[in-house]
């Protein structure tokens, strides 16, 4: 507990603190993990760093490391071995890397005398003192849109940012430098890059979501707000501090520690062609795509069917499978194996009825195992019952619940289900907890100082859907996957 009452022992009990956790990080899982499982199926060049593209995709003068930096001496310099300094620029040529200024007003001291996040417009001053990397035109930390979302990055791609950050700070040939995360303003890249340096205060330095928050306040203003999969406008808007909220909950629980976190694991089944599945609770709740009753789809595609599913399942310690679209396999094909099943279906893009959210929640709470849960696309009915049964049993928020969701399997919980999370909060809502604090986090406790209750109505497109849903919306989101996985 640091004793705020003296601000200059504060800051300098914050500073050791946070000089011990950079100290104390390990690369579990990292960039260049030589452990990761062959059957994966990532990269197993373990002599570069894992954030890499293949060679024969540059010009020979050009570099491909981690993430983009600068180096003091404005070039990089590769090691002794013929392998690249990690610490360059990915694909990008250092001479021509732009460098920004950064006007004081705009900087952000994120530990005291070492790491600074700076958003500005501006051309810097280079000197031998300061260190710039941006994040913007990294390909491995590129949001994978469905329509007009843009993020939050998805956790795999925070983990490794959180991780590639410690690395640098812990590099010794930066000793003396200061660090500097750049981004530009009034843009997707300046709210999805607030919301990593915001996540590295939580999950690196063990700060609250509001003392990260209130680092960041220079920018509240002026970040631009998440939003939804769909192809209209959305009328709720998602903020980076609903985002970090939802994070430290879920750090608060044991959904996600940077030390075990299984990056490779994480990776490989959410991917199309591996299933499709994300833990949105680790061991208790996982959610996919629909099994398919076929092995191909319409368009020639492999489909995974119950029987794929069948050793995933098992090794997951899945014993219920929970479906809310429309029966396209018949549910005996789960059950033959061993499985229970339950239909709880409700229309595409509609909201629940009390009494599906009530079942839901009653066959999670009498499972000994795991529930796997899916509708059709697996992102807007499965993540609503989710976060039903988070906010009852685990005091989530609506906005906290979306946050989280949207960091572990992004597009989750759409159009009115957002609206409907809000409305439902209240009867789910666990008895307060003593003195109506949430569960203490980082270095000090602290009851919530921001308000992420929306209150916002819904659009009458969407309070429509809500009732008569949207028939071809999952089409067109498993489009929008399918699609874009082929071209990565």
């Amino acid at each position: 507990m640091i004793d705020i009452s003296d601000p200059v022992r504060a800051q300098a009990t914050m500073k050791e603190q946070a000089q011990e956790a950079i100290k104390s990080c390990k690369y579990t899982q990292g960039f260049d993990d030589p452990d990761a499982p062959a059957d994966y199926k990532v990269s197993k060049n373990t002599d570069k760093s894992y954030f890499n593209h293949q060679e024969d995709d540059y010009d020979d003068d050009t570099t491909d490391f981690d993430m983009t930096y600068q180096t003091p001496n404005g070039r990089g310099e590769g090691f002794a071995d013929g392998y690249p300094d990690p610490r360059c620029s990915v694909g990008s040529q250092l001479n021509d890397l732009k460098m920004y200024k950064a006007a004081n007003k705009d900087t952000i001291e994120i530990i005291e005398d070492k790491l600074y996040f700076l958003s500005s417009d501006d051309v810097p001053i280079i000197d031998e003192t300061a260190f710039y990397f941006e994040t913007a035109n990294l390909p491995e930390l590129k949001y994978e849109p469905y329509n007009h979302d843009f993020g939050p990055l998805k956790l795999s791609q925070m983990h490794r940012y959180c991780l590639e950050l410690v690395r640098l700070l812990q590099d010794p040939d930066y000793n003396q430098n200061k660090i500097y995360h750049y981004c530009s303003t009034g843009s997707e890249d300046q709210a999805n890059s607030v919301c990593l340096i915001g996540c590295f205060m939580i999950v690196i330095l063990g700060k609250s979501a509001d003392e990260a928050w209130h680092c960041l306040q220079p920018y509240h203003k002026v970040l631009k707000p998440y939003c939804d999969s769909l192809d209209v406008s959305s009328t709720y808007p998602l903020s980076i501090y609903d985002i970090l909220c939802g994070l430290q909950r879920a750090i608060s629980l044991g959904w996600y520690d940077y030390r075990t976190f299984d990056v490779h694991e994480y990776e490989y089944y959410e991917k199309v062609e591996n299933g499709d599945l994300n833990w949105i609770i680790p061991n208790k709740i996982v959610a996919l795509m629909g099994p398919s009753g076929k092995r191909l789809d319409k368009q020639g595609n492999p489909s995974y069917t119950p029987e794929d599913y069948q050793d995933i399942f098992r090794n997951m310690n899945v014993g219920h499978i929970v479906r809310l679209n429309k029966a396209v396999y018949q549910k005996e094909r789960f059950t033959k194996l061993g499985f229970k099943f339950t239909d709880l279906y409700f229309k595409d893009g509609s909201t629940p009825s009390r009494e599906i959210v009530h079942k839901f929640i009653e066959i999670v709470e009498s499972s000994k195992k795991a529930i796997a849960v899916h509708c059709k696309a697996g992102l807007g009915r499965t993540g609503t019952l989710i976060g039903c049964y988070s906010m009852k049993n685990y005091g989530f928020t609506a906005s906290e619940f979306i946050g989280w969701a949207r960091l572990v399997r992004p597009g989750s919980v759409l159009g009115p289900q957002q609206h409907f999370l809000e409305e439902i909060e209240d009867e789910l809502k666990p008895p307060p907890v003593e003195n109506n604090k949430l569960i203490t986090m980082g270095s000090m406790d602290y009851s919530p100082k921001y308000s992420n209750k929306k209150n916002l109505e819904m659009s009458p497109l969407e309070r429509q859907r809500s009732v008569y849903g949207d028939k071809a919306q999952a089409n067109r989101l498993i489009s929008a996957k399918k699609s874009r996985k082929i071209e990565t």
